[in-house]
């Protein structure tokens, strides 16, 4: 880090300037990423939700070790959260258009790229694709349902077919149990996105000790807790509480498929 760069940082790095809320921005969106809740993240952390929430809208200047321990939830540049500048992903994409680029001006102009030293181009250029495909995945939507009761239509088929894109990331996992219903039957395969659960939404909360919970979220703050509930009536279940240490990490749902 330059001298001018370092006596920037050390004449900003106070709450309210520019600088504390680009970083509480990027802590944000690390803390998103990892699906984190303000509370999860700030017990980890050793902090309490309500400053990490001063700290991600730059009230606040966070500490050396937090900013660290940021760093360790999805392995983020400690540069990156300090001065922004492109991702990792962006780099990569930015490299991959130039080296497409002059593949494609080989093509069009008649060069073999073997003999032309363009190995390394068309191999990126693979690689870049196929890690593209690996993040995202192809389905196909078949059908219009209605949500309006008496509209008329309840069903039609889509044809051919809509493709659509959904992100790698959404995970899927088959339910054992009756406890959901009528959200999610035994067997059924329900769907996450990498988002933590608002209060009162359902989600998938995973234990540090590897156990995992698909029921409806609440958080209580006073017991530093989340507090999680069936949804099926007929089954009725006592509520489990489960403390924020015991977390490690909570995803929302967004959907069940019926397979």
């Amino acid at each position: 880090m330059s001298t001018e760069k370092y006596g920037k940082l050390l004449q900003d790095f106070r709450a309210g300037t520019e600088l504390v809320k680009a970083i509480g921005a990027r802590i944000r969106s690390e803390r998103k990423a990892a699906g984190l809740t303000l509370v999860a993240a700030g017990e980890g952390l050793g902090i309490s939700h309500s400053y990490l929430s001063d700290m991600e809208h730059g009230r606040a200047a966070p500490s050396f070790a937090v900013l660290s321990a940021v760093c360790a939830w999805n392995g983020c540049d400690l540069a990156w959260l300090l001065f922004g500048g492109p991702s990792d992903e962006e780099r990569q994409a930015s490299r991959v258009a130039q080296a497409a680029q002059v593949v494609l001006d080989a093509f069009n102009g008649g060069v073999d790229v073997a003999h032309a030293g363009l190995e390394q181009a068309v191999s990126d250029v693979m690689v870049a694709y196929g890690q593209q495909q690996a993040r995202r995945m192809r389905m196909p939507v078949t059908a219009r349902v209605s949500a309006t009761p008496n509209a008329g239509i309840a069903w039609e088929p889509i044809d051919p077919p809509e493709w659509i894109e959904i992100p790698q990331d959404v995970e899927l996992e088959r339910v054992e149990g009756n406890s959901m219903r009528p959200v999610a039957w035994d067997g059924q395969i329900v769907c996450f996105a990498s988002d933590p659960p608002a209060k009162g939404e359902l989600g998938r909360i995973e234990l540090r000790n590897g156990e995992r919970y698909f029921k409806r979220c609440w958080v209580r703050s006073k017991d530093k807790a989340f507090v999680l509930e069936s949804t099926n009536p007929a089954e009725p279940h006592e509520p489990m509480v489960v403390p924020f240490r015991k977390v490690k990490r909570a995803r929302k749902w967004i959907g069940t498929l019926a397979l």
